[in-house]
């Protein structure tokens, strides 16, 4: 998730490009200098990273893309999701780049870029942020069968609300009080809205543990980013992460959790891409 005001302004023009299953994934595309590609994690879509994008244009085009039955892509049947998908349509969205991009990945995203690194799709350096991996033992929310049976249950009912508040209190182990607040920002109902996609987070997190094979033939450069704020168990796996990627390095960002703070991590990711 991210933190963005979600403030109305003129929307960019809308782009699109074919996945290799033939979903139509819509993208924008805005500032000037080398390609910036940016992955969303769970409950997001394009537009909540507007803040994140304004602070990267006068530095980066910056290719800001909608996952697959997210936004204005194109919706799919659930039945045939894959991770392997989502990194096709990563790639295809990379293809249309010019050049050699950089790419940011937020949460379950990351996870979908960190796959399609080790699968060598072309990236000159890669910032991640928070991959949800973790230990049950070591205090990580445990998504058993019976919650996931919960969560089928209200998303075949079609109640939106309490499925995203089972997820965030059970999945993600957000605090009763932060359910609170967030369950009063402006862009509550487009989580609800996509609350059907839930279950392709889970899938592509798999059991939970850092996949350290796949980790290990990470070539990109690649900056993992933690939250000073976030529990234990999210920091080790983060620490993790950083030391299986052969170039990797691991940067805390100091006052933030996991949702990912998109204005204080603009300066590190610049300083990162551009030296």
């Amino acid at each position: 998730m991210t933190e963005q005001a979600l403030d109305q302004k003129a929307e960019p023009p809308i782009h699109t490009v074919t996945s290799s299953d033939g979903t139509m994934i819509a993208y924008d595309r805005v500032g000037q200098g080398p390609p910036v590609v940016i992955v969303s994690g769970g409950l997001n879509q394009r537009v909540m990273f507007e803040t994140l994008v304004d602070l990267l244009t006068d530095k980066f085009t910056v290719i800001n893309y909608d996952r697959r039955d997210r936004g204005d892509s194109a919706r799919i049947d659930p039945e045939k999701y894959s991770l392997e998908l989502e990194i096709d349509d990563l790639a295809a969205v990379i293809a249309e780049s010019s050049e050699l991009p950089y790419v940011i990945a937020n949460c379950t995203g990351s996870i979908i870029a960190l796959f399609a690194a080790a699968r060598g799709v072309p990236m000159a350096k890669l910032v991640i942020y928070e991959p949800p991996y973790g230990e049950s033992e070591e205090g990580r929310p445990d998504t058993t069968p019976e919650y996931l049976a919960r969560l089928k249950a209200l998303l075949a009912a079609e109640r939106y609300d309490d499925a995203v508040l089972l997820f965030l209190k059970e999945a993600v182990g957000h605090s009763d009080d932060f359910v609170r607040r967030f369950r009063s920002h402006p862009a509550w109902p487009m989580f609800n809205g996509l609350a059907r996609t839930i279950p392709y987070d889970h899938e592509i997190l798999g059991d939970g543990p850092v996949p350290t094979d796949i980790m290990n033939k990470v070539s990109v450069p690649t900056l993992v980013m933690q939250g000073g704020l976030s529990p234990q168990w999210q920091r080790n796996a983060c620490a993790v992460v950083a030391d299986c990627i052969p170039d990797g390095q691991l940067v805390t960002i100091e006052g933030a959790s996991h949702v990912m703070p998109l204005a204080e991590v603009a300066d590190p990711i610049i300083q990162y891409f551009t030296t």
